[in-house]
């Protein structure tokens, strides 16, 4: 990079990443559409977002789609399940720290239906909850395809028990995520026994699983020994409680 590339305006460099990434994806070379917020840089509107993910479905060799620290409102998260529905196979989506809330957690719900090749979901740190947690849950049970190898839902702090206790509900054999990330999510006794009551007898004797709770204080002693205990005789991987 250029010393006039470093003292360029934020608004300028980014933008001129935005269209480097449409021009890559116009001329079908990106595997990679990587657009994380750089912290001097303003967030990318919705419509070039919308833009971005009408060209990601055009595309068919982008494998993963990160837009970490972008601002996604619920118009900007319906563009990517809509690039989804018009045939986008990208097998990573990270929109970690993108303010989706619930109402755009549902539009990524649609996504995990919509594109069956989609291994790997991060949104953590999105302010989701209960109904988001339940829309995703709900998303990952319909899938048509495999199941995900991860979903990370980590730093949500609203989820809570009510939505540990969902996401529980889509930890089915056939659908669980291989990797299951909750890890600052508010869960208390309730949301963690429902958890270790359907993951771990889903993914039993798979040491490629892991689920990850740390950071919930909410856990009790009690239960914390009785997680740990399912995943011992299980023989699934848990990150320990801090």
């Amino acid at each position: 990079m250029s010393r006039a590339d470093d003292d360029a305006p934020a608004e300028t460099t980014h933008s001129a990443s935005a269209a480097s990434a449409l021009r890559a994806l116009d001329s079908d070379v990106a595997r990679t559409v990587n657009l994380t917020r750089r912290a001097d840089a303003p967030s990318l509107g919705t419509p070039s977002i919308a833009s971005l993910a009408r060209a990601i479905a055009r595309a068919e060799c982008v494998v993963t789609v990160n837009l970490s620290g972008q601002r996604l409102d619920v118009a900007a998260c319906h563009a990517l399940s809509r690039a989804a529905a018009d045939g986008a196979s990208f097998r990573v989506l990270d929109c970690g720290d993108c303010g989706v809330g619930d109402a755009g957690a549902a539009e990524l719900a649609e996504v995990l239906i919509l594109n069956a090749r989609l291994e790997r979901l991060y949104a953590p740190s999105n302010g989701v909850g209960r109904e988001g947690a339940e829309a995703v849950a709900a998303g990952a049970s319909a899938r048509p395809g495999p199941r995900l190898r991860t979903l990370d839902l980590s730093d949500n702090e609203a989820l809570g028990d009510a939505g540990a206790i969902a996401l529980a509900g889509a930890c089915r054999p056939e659908v669980a995520p291989s990797e299951l990330r909750l890890a600052a999510c508010g869960i208390g006794d309730a949301g963690a026994r429902a958890l270790a009551g359907t993951f771990f007898p889903s993914r039993k004797n798979d040491r490629t699983s892991a689920l990850a709770l740390h950071r919930n204080p909410r856990v009790s002693a009690a239960a914390r020994l009785d997680v740990a205990t399912a995943a011992r005789e299980a023989g699934v991987r848990l990150t320990v409680f801090l």
